[in-house]
Parts: C-alpha cells; sequence; structure tokens
C-alpha cells in the first residue's frame, strides 16, 4: 500500500486530482454563489474508494495459479507485475483526462459495470443528441427494478444487427453490447442490489444468435474504426477503451461460468481476430491468461484445451517481452497443478498439455532456460531433503505422478531442442534427479514409477544423443521382481495397466500375472535401451555386461517365458555387435578423433530417430484412445499408500512390509473383492493383449512431446 501511495505521488497523480477537485470547487461557488456552505461530501472518499478497489485488482496469475512445493518462485515474477500494472495506468491515464468516469482504471477494472457502456464527453463521433440520451438511457445511474427488465425478442436482436450492418459505426454497436453486458451480468450484482440491466435474455435461440451477432459485427466496426493498419491510433483508442475492456470482461465472464464445451470453443474461436485489440491494457490482458491458462488445465476436451493454448501464444506473442515469462510460468504452473493423478480419462489430456509446454518454451529459449533451470533447482531442494532426512511426509510428496509429470516435462522441452547449448546443459541435472527419484523408490510396489523415470531417461538420451546407462536400474528391477513371492491362492482377476501407475497395490505384488507384465516390461526396455545406443560406435563394448547379465539370468530361471525372452535379447545384441564391429573395420576411425567419432553413422540414426517419433506419435494416439474408451477401468490402488511410505524409511523389505500388515489388510481386501466383483470379465485373448510382452506402446508417452505436433 505504501509502494503504491509513492508511485502515485511521483507519477503527480495527487497533484493533478488536488487541482481537478480545486477547479470543481471554483465551479460550484461560480455557479451557487447564494448557497451557504454546508458539510458537503467532496471527492476525497471517492478516491479513497478508488484506491481501495484498485487494491482488490491486484489479484494476477501468481496468486491465482499457486503451486504447492513449487511456491517458491512466485516472488520472482513480483517486480514485472508491478511494472505492468504501472504501465497498464500510463495507458489509461492517456485518455483519461476529459472524463474522469469513462476512464478511470479502477472503474474499468470493476467486474462487469455497465458504465462502460455509457458515452463519455469526448465519444460523440458525430452521433446526435437525441441518439446519446437514448443510449445513456439504457444505462441509468440508478438501478431499475427487476419490472422494468423487458425480455429481448428476436425480432428486437434481428433490427439492432440490421443497424450494425446498414451503418457499421460506434453508435450502432453500442446497443449490441449492452445485450450482450446484460447476458453476461456478474453474479455479484445480486448481492449489491437489483441488477443493472433492462434486457432479460430467456431464449436459447436468442441467446445463440446473440453471441453470433456480438462476435461478427464488434471486429468488424473496430476495424472500420481503427483502420488496417497493426498499430492501434492511441488518439482513437482512448475513447473506446472502456467500450473494449467491458467487451474483453464479459467475454473472460463468459468463459469462467459456463461449462458449456460448444460455447467455449466458439468465444475462443471468436476471440482470435480481437487479440490486437487487448495489447494497450495490460490489466486486462493478464485477467485473460488467467482465464485462457484455467480452461486450458481443467477442460478435458481437447479442442477447448488447445484453443485457449493458441489463445495463451498469441498474448505471449503480441504483449510486450515481460508478458512472455507471466506465460510461461503460468502455463507451468497450471500443468503442475492438473498433473496431479494420471488415469486413462485424462491420460490424453496430459499429453496435449505436455506439448503445449514444450511449444510456448519454444519461443524463447533463453527465457526458458532460465524459467526450466529455477524449477528443477526446485525439485532438486525437495530430493535432497528427502535424503537427508528421510520421512513419510516428504516421500508423500516425491514419490507421486506430480512429482513425475514435472520431470516428464521437463525432459520433453530438453529433448525437443536438443541443438541447443543452453537447454543441453539441463541434460545431467534432470538424470540425476530421475536417478536419485529411482533410488527413494526403492521396493517393488513403486516399480511402476521407475518404469517411468527409465523411460524419461531413455527420452533424453535418445533426443540429444547422450549416454545415459539405464540397463543396471533395469537388472535391478528383474532381480527384485523375479525374488518376490507370490501367493498360489491370489486371484488373477486384477488387471493392471503399468503405464498408468507409480504404485503398485499389494495384491497386485502377490499376483502371478502382474509379475510376468514387470518382468515383460524390464526387457521391452531393455530393448528399447539397446535401440537408443545401437547406433553408436562403442554398442559392442557397451553390450558385453548387459549380454552377460542376462545370459546368466536365463541359465538360472526356471520360467520358460522369462529364459526365451533373455536369450532373444541377447541373440539380437550379438548380432547388433558383430555389425557394428564390421562398421568399424571399414570406417577406419582412430579414438581421438571425435569429429569422426560423432559422424559415425548419424545419418541412419538421424533417420531412425525421425521414423522412432512418428512410429510413437502414432501408437501413442493408438493407446490414448483405448484409455478413452476405457474410462471405467481401474485406477491405483492408494490405500495403503503412509504404510508402504513408512516401510521405505525404516528401510524394510517388501516381504517384512507385506508380513507385518497382513492382520490389518482384511477389512480393505473386502473392499477391493467388492469392486473386482463390479468389473467385467475379460477374455483370455483380450487379457494377452494387454499383456503383451514385446511391445513399443509403452515408452512413447514421453518421446512424443519432442515431436512438432
Amino acid at each position: 500500500m505504501k509502494k503504491k501511495a509513492i508511485k502515485f505521488i511521483a507519477k503527480g497523480g495527487l497533484k493533478n486530482k488536488i487541482a481537478k477537485r480545486n477547479e470543481k470547487k471554483k465551479f460550484n461557488k461560480s455557479k451557487k454563489p447564494a448557497v451557504p456552505a454546508k458539510k458537503e461530501t467532496k471527492a476525497v472518499p471517492r478516491s479513497a474508494d478508488a484506491e481501495s478497489t484498485d487494491m482488490l485488482d491486484d489479484m494476477d496469475v501468481d496468486d491465482f495459479l499457486n503451486g504447492d512445493f513449487l511456491d517458491n518462485d512466485e516472488s520472482d515474477a513480483e517486480d514485472n507485475d508491478i511494472d505492468a500494472d504501472d504501465s497498464d495506468e500510463d495507458v489509461d491515464m492517456d485518455g483519461g483526462d476529459d472524463d474522469d468516469e469513462g476512464s478511470s482504471e479502477e472503474e474499468d477494472e470493476s467486474a462487469l459495470d455497465p458504465r462502460y457502456l455509457a458515452p463519455s464527453r469526448d465519444e460523440d463521433l458525430a452521433e446526435s443528441d437525441d441518439d446519446e440520451a437514448a443510449n445513456a438511457a439504457s444505462v441509468p445511474n440508478e438501478a431499475p427494478g427487476a419490472d422494468s427488465r423487458t425480455e429481448l425478442t428476436m425480432e428486437a436482436l434481428l433490427a439492432i444487427e440490421a443497424k450494425c450492418t446498414k451503418t457499421p459505426t460506434i453508435k450502432a454497436l453500442r446497443s449490441l453490447l449492452q445485450i450482450f453486458s446484460d447476458a453476461c451480468q456478474s453474479p455479484e450484482s445480486d448481492k449489491a442490489g437489483p441488477k443493472n440491466t433492462i434486457y432479460d435474455i430467456r431464449s436459447s435461440a436468442v441467446y445463440n444468435a446473440l453471441m453470433v451477432a456480438v462476435f461478427k459485427h464488434t471486429a468488424a466496426i473496430w476495424d472500420v474504426y481503427f483502420g488496417t493498419t497493426e498499430s492501434l491510433d492511441t488518439k482513437k483508442w482512448s475513447k473506446i477503451a472502456p467500450m473494449i475492456r467491458r467487451f474483453f470482461s464479459c467475454s473472460v465472464y463468459l468463459l469462467q461460468e459456463t461449462t458449456n464445451a460448444d460455447i467455449q470453443r466458439f468465444v475462443l474461436r471468436g476471440l482470435s481476430t480481437y487479440m490486437r485489440f487487448v495489447v494497450p491494457c495490460h490489466k486486462t490482458a493478464r485477467k485473460m491468461l488467467k482465464c485462457y491458462v484455467s480452461l486450458w488445465g481443467k477442460s478435458l476436451d481437447t479442442q477447448v484445451c488447445l484453443l485457449a493454448f493458441v489463445r495463451v501464444r498469441e498474448l505471449a506473442t503480441l504483449m510486450p517481452f515481460p508478458f512472455l515469462e507471466l506465460c510461461l510460468k503460468a502455463l507451468y504452473l497450471s500443468y503442475m497443478r492438473n498433473a496431479k493423478f494420471t488415469n486413462g480419462v485424462n491420460f490424453q489430456h496430459h499429453i496435449v498439455m505436455g506439448n503445449c509446454v514444450v511449444e510456448l518454451y519454444g519461443l524463447d529459449l533463453v527465457s526458458s532456460y532460465q524459467h526450466v533451470f529455477i524449477y528443477i533447482r526446485q525439485l532438486a531442494i525437495a530430493i535432497r531433503k528427502a535424503i537427508a532426512s528421510p520421512s513419510a511426509d516428504t516421500l508423500k510428496g516425491l514419490l507421486t505422478w506430480r512429482f513425475v509429470n514435472c520431470l516428464k516435462v521437463w525432459a520433453a522441452v530438453v529433448a525437443a531442442y536438443p541443438e541447443e547449448s543452453q537447454l543441453k546443459a539441463l541434460v545431467y541435472p534432470i538424470s540425476q534427479l530421475c536417478f536419485a527419484l529411482m533410488r527413494l523408490a526403492s521396493v517393488l510396489r513403486y516399480v511402476p514409477l521407475r518404469f517411468q523415470c527409465v523411460k524419461i531417461l531413455q527420452q533424453l538420451a535418445f533426443a540429444t544423443n547422450t549416454f545415459i546407462p539405464t540397463s543396471p536400474v533395469l537388472l535391478d528391477i528383474l532381480a527384485l521382481a523375479t525374488k518376490a513371492k507370490t501367493k498360489k491362492q491370489a486371484k488373477d482377476t486384477e488387471i493392471v495397466e503399468l503405464d498408468l501407475l507409480v504404485k503398485l497395490s499389494k495384491s497386485a505384488t502377490e499376483n502371478k500375472r502382474v509379475q510376468d507384465m514387470v518382468v515383460s516390461k524390464v526387457f521391452e526396455l531393455l530393448q528399447r535401451e539397446c535401440d537408443v545406443n545401437k547406433y553408436s560406435i562403442a554398442f559392442p563394448e557397451f553390450a558385453v555386461p548387459l549380454s552377460l547379465a542376462l545370459a546368466k539370468f536365463a541359465s538360472g530361471t526356471n520360467v520358460p517365458q522369462w529364459k526365451n525372452m533373455a536369450r532373444g535379447l541377447v541373440a539380437n545384441i550379438d548380432k547388433r555387435s558383430e555389425w557394428i564391429r564390421a562398421k568399424r573395420v571399414v570406417a577406419d576411425i582412430a579414438p581421438k578423433e571425435l569429429e569422426k567419432v560423432k559422424a559415425f553413422l548419424a545419418a541412419e540414426r538421424a533417420d531412425a530417430v525421425t521414423k522412432t517419433l512418428e512410429k510413437d506419435a502414432k501408437t501413442l494416439t493408438e493407446k490414448a484412445a483405448q484409455y478413452k474408451a476405457a474410462a471405467g477401468g481401474k485406477d491405483a490402488d492408494e490405500a495403503e499408500e503412509d504404510d508402504d511410505l513408512e516401510d521405505l524409511v525404516g528401510g524394510h523389505t517388501d516381504a517384512d512390509a507385506e508380513d507385518a500388515d497382513s492382520d490389518d489388510d482384511a477389512p480393505k481386501k473386502k473392499k477391493r473383492n467388492k469392486k473386482k466383483a463390479s468389473t467385467p470379465k475379460v477374455s483370455l485373448d483380450e487379457f494377452k493383449k494387454s499383456v503383451a510382452a514385446v511391445d513399443e506402446e509403452d515408452h512413447v508417452e514421453n518421446m512424443v512431446w519432442s515431436d512438432d505436433e
């Protein structure tokens, strides 16, 4: 409050207000000299009210989109927001000297106030006095009662629309926007008193026709008024600035209040021709950004999500530079807030949001590097605290979908722009975070989370041509999964989708089929690891320890399926190693010739990367459609989360944890049995398809974010 007052005085605002007040006193004295002096209500309380209103308008995107454990960065953009407020005030003051009520920023930003549509003294625009009086009467100073509201008919709307078509002027547009204002009336007006409107819309057909007419004629009339030039005339803009702000306020209110996806799509499409008119008003732009980001993060409709992102991208490119950083921060915080859980319903939505984040962060890679570095550092601080002092509370915030999705989106940003040296420098910290997270999730129940981290590392290695070994982690998971004890009496009706989980239920760890799925997933990711490095000149040396470990596993296991998968992978590794050795003999490259080493099979690798990304995108689309069709499937069982976190903190093995909690699981097993009874039975062929041993569907959700789509 004190800083605002200092800035207000430094700009000369207080001096101007005192001068205007003195002029008003002189005018009143000269007009009524015979009236005795009385204590009157002067303009000072009005100024105080304006200041209090301005304090309520200070809510920005940072306050709305706060992140739970990633909220330390909110203070970084505070100075930028203040600068944006100052620039907004400067724009408003350019056109606010003639009519204080029409151009005051506090009044312009008040929620859905019909005074915006009242013509000011400098808004004549060749209008007659009778027409101005008629338009002013549509927004009376005192709110009319409910009886004075008239129903808007289709005939009246068509007449107003015909007038806008015949004479495309601001005068003709004002009546149409007044009706639009009534249709988007704020609910706060009911608390203050009767609604300040005269039109009542009861027909859905009239409402739809009104929306079409408003978004059709408003842009056309404003284009005629301003001309076809890209830059707006400051003098012309200041005359209708209240009307422009009013239109955007109504549009934002309409998007926020409606739950109809068709209306949201229509409004978002219609606003595409209006974005250049919001550039002079920074505060209105921040309100629109807040609305767009909210729709982008919460709407599961893909078209609404993409349209909202397109509007955010237009704001980021049209507004002055500091606004881009606000867009970057708001989009990531919204992604983090809405990626708390991943299941079959929102699987596709999370993929779309990740692609949008990658696209927006590609607009300015210098600013993007600063933001990515800050947020990765915050994730590293959270991991360091958990490693230094492990507890159930710290692990509860890390071993979740939210943390995994945050790592996933930053890996996607880095992988999408591999040629940038600054972003490529972030490969190491992201990989270290993934390894640290897998170290914390060391028990069998968190095997799906470790799979997610392995896929993130393989994505980084594949896109940036960086050597990131994940085979030791996969071999450790293989040993952990094959040594787990399964109960013969465990029911095999539970269907588990490893790509939609970060944690297995205790009943799933006792299931033989789930164990087979985990082992198959390990071999699938090992095959992917070999595909990532198969064009490397050092592939034969890389494959030696992996080949020996798999051969030892094949000779020691008694399960025919596992033995066949291990031997098949060893055969593929040996075949590829022989091919690389033959290429090395022909190439005649010395180890010290680094440029030739980098160029070894570079063209073949680039072609393979392109084909793999296309295949991954196609497979991911099919998988998203499959999950969407089966939206009623089972999700991860989170009922026993706290007990398992205590096991991680105490260092117990998974078997010990199962024995310790076996007496407390009876009620939970009954609940699970009820859920299983309600689950439709699946045929054997369908189940075999869901647990296919070797396919590439499970590791593409990360790779697609590096594509241009």
